[in-house]
């Protein structure tokens, strides 16, 4: 579950669109459960323990490296996908969609796995069954606990997956321990090479995000005009024009908080390749302002309405805007005696 609840926050912060995304990687990874189970009743396993071993070594890795294979699709996206939606428009799947659709794959993977787990485990335990439903769901509660608290102590998505999938690779460790002691050490060389792979995947973490955000808000598709050479354009650059990229732009500065990721990002152009010293602030991805047309755009969000009250108010609320800027805009009314602003985050 936390691989799924996973999963679906870093989705809805690529794709955008939170409750369709969510519900949709929700409902896929009951589909794949409801799959699991049906290909457990289908094809029984010879044997439930190596069944569940190879369950669980499968899990390591989709779930622990699906957040990497998230961000490395998103990637791959911008650069070959998202260029043609002008192209080709929205006929009939929009880039998007078919990025969060594909996506979903990850969401239908763990739950078949996870279809499977309770079966197996309900075919080892046969002595302890009455208590291992109860066992099952408060499990569940806890996975949903733990991965709120991660989100609330900022952890990356990146590092919650890597940590889930070393307790799926401990699981395998301590089954091959306690159901094979005797060919334990010859199974024993695919684990530290699933270890390493993680710990390698830990280490590229911080290199991986990096690479998205510079990806997602500087690698488009620019034109410019002259007299000499008319209109001229610039495709989004090729995988491995990456690093170059990432070199020269300058940095995005991201704050986590509980509820969204809050980006400053420097405008900047890859054809010029220089800054104007102005900048923009995205919530999630999604554009909220540019640092050189907020004030006309707060002033009239602030002051316009103000116009048509029959007298001047005294007390003002407002909902959201904890940029502060529509603050800003209405402290110059000097009638307002008190702001109220409720934000959320």
């Amino acid at each position: 579950l936390i691989y799924e609840l996973n999963f679906a926050k870093v989705l809805t912060t690529l794709a955008g669109n939170p409750v369709l995304w969510e519900s949709l990687a929700i409902g896929a990874f009951v589909f794949g459960m409801g799959l699991g189970s049906w290909s457990f009743a289908v094809r029984p396993p010879q044997s439930a323990i190596k069944r569940f071993i190879s369950v669980e070594l499968c899990l390591t890795f989709i779930g622990g490296l699906g957040v990497h294979l998230l961000y490395a699709g998103h990637i791959l996206y911008r650069i070959y996908l998202y260029p043609t939606a002008d192209i080709v428009g929205n006929w009939l799947v929009s880039p998007l969609d078919q990025f969060g659709l594909t996506s979903l794959l990850l969401s239908l993977a763990v739950g078949f796995l996870s279809g499977q787990e309770l079966p197996l485990l309900l075919q080892l335990l046969k002595e302890r069954q009455e208590r291992l439903l109860p066992s099952y769901y408060l499990g569940t509660l806890g996975g949903t606990l733990v991965l709120w608290q991660t989100i609330v102590l900022g952890f990356d998505p990146l590092i919650v997956g890597l940590l889930c999938g070393s307790v799926n690779l401990f699981v395998c460790f301590f089954l091959l321990k306690s159901y094979y002691p005797k060919s334990y050490y010859r199974h024993l060389a695919v684990l530290p090479i699933a270890f390493g792979l993680l710990a390698a995947s830990l280490a590229f973490s911080d290199e991986l995000t990096y690479l998205q955000i510079k990806n997602y808000y500087y690698n488009k598709h620019e034109f410019s005009y002259s007299t000499e050479s008319g209109l001229k354009p610039s495709p989004p650059s090729h995988p491995h024009e990456l690093r170059k990229l990432m070199d020269k732009s300058p940095d995005v500065i991201r704050h986590k908080s509980a509820y969204q990721n809050i980006d400053i990002v420097p405008s900047y152009t890859k054809m010029r390749q220089r800054r104007d010293g102005t900048f923009s602030l995205y919530l999630n991805g999604r554009f909220q302002m540019h640092s050189k047309s907020q004030k006309e755009y707060h002033e009239g969000l602030g002051l316009v309405p103000l116009s048509y009250q029959e007298s001047d108010p005294r007390e003002v609320l407002v909902l959201g805007a904890g940029d502060g800027l529509l603050v800003k805009q209405l402290l110059r009314v000097s009638e307002i005696e008190k702001i109220v602003v409720v934000e959320l985050d």
